[in-house]
């Protein structure tokens, strides 16, 4: 068998900022509150203001042991 390893340390397949502001787009109601829960903090600071400025909607960040209600109400588009 001829093979060649390569490392490649920077792969992911995981939607990024663009893709993940046209999945929204999709929505057929507007989310109170949008939860950004995975990713590098300055990636999730990135989508976070993203998110405001194209949609107007409130993303948040959440912490460890953050606690959250969520109500089961949504307002239609």
């Amino acid at each position: 068998v001829r093979a060649r390893v390569t490392c490649i340390n920077g792969l992911s397949a995981h939607a990024g900022q663009d893709e993940l502001i046209d999945w929204l787009s999709k929505l057929k109601w507007t989310p109170s509150e949008i939860f950004i829960v995975h990713g590098e903090k300055a990636g999730a600071q990135g989508l976070q203001q993203k998110i405001k400025q194209v949609y107007g909607w409130n993303a948040g960040i959440p912490v460890m042991n953050q606690e959250v209600c969520i109500s089961g109400e949504f307002k239609m588009i």
